[in-house]
């Protein structure tokens, strides 16, 4: 397959749109990072500060994602590709990966003491816990599709007609474009749109079990 686009296997650590807009809700309303107790010894509030950190740069990295997802889709609607694959390469490492990264370094430094850990059940916490969880999930849920796919030779949905080439050639003749076709085409970029639909609902699937957990 054609690399079209060769920093797809990197982008498709975006997430999904609606899970960027939706932590972006939940952590800017719902999640209280001023909440330490003041019961807490000194060395608590040194590790809450931390974690408060860590969820803040989330936070904001998700909605920087999210306008940069949005900005993407508006350019390639009209055809500005190269542009757009410019723009979310250059921000996706600084909105996800050094946000997700510095999580789990985070949390595994200052949550070490699982003794002290266990009395800090705090909604910051709580919330760091899932966004790791999640973001291991979406890699899992996009590997078992590709992998899954890949296996069963499965075609694109939306582009079936590049795909039925010889129909699509005699329709559209002044808009062919051969390189959107299974055969010719990036293996992710291919399936960008199935992999990114069906991996954001296999991970809210594989998520409600660990949350279950967590909540016990």
């Amino acid at each position: 397959m054609r690399l079209r686009e060769p920093f797809q296997g990197i982008k498709m650590m975006q997430l999904h749109l609606v899970t960027n807009l939706t932590f972006f809700i939940v952590i800017n309303f719902f999640i209280n990072t001023h909440e330490a107790s003041a019961d807490w010894p000194e060395i608590y509030f040194h590790d809450y500060e931390h974690f408060a950190s860590s969820v803040n740069i989330l936070k904001w990295g998700h909605l920087v994602m999210f306008v940069t997802q949005l900005s993407v889709l508006y350019l390639k609607r009209y055809d500005h590709y190269n542009i757009a694959q410019t723009i979310m390469v250059l921000v996706m490492p600084f909105a996800i990966t050094f946000p997700i990264c510095y999580a789990i370094f985070t949390f595994m430094i200052y949550s070490t003491d699982l003794e002290k850990f266990q009395h800090m059940p705090t909604e910051v916490t709580m919330w760091l816990i899932i966004e790791i969880d999640y973001f291991l999930v979406w890699i899992t849920s996009l590997v078992i599709f590709l992998f899954m796919a890949s296996i069963y030779k499965y075609k694109s949905i939306r582009k079936k007609q590049f795909d039925e080439r010889d129909k699509y050639i005699l329709n559209n003749q002044h808009k062919l474009d051969v390189w959107s076709s299974k055969n010719s085409d990036d293996f992710l970029r291919y399936l960008k749109w199935e992999a990114f639909t069906i991996g954001y609902y296999l991970s809210q699937c594989l998520m409600i079990p660990k949350v279950w957990r967590q909540s016990d």
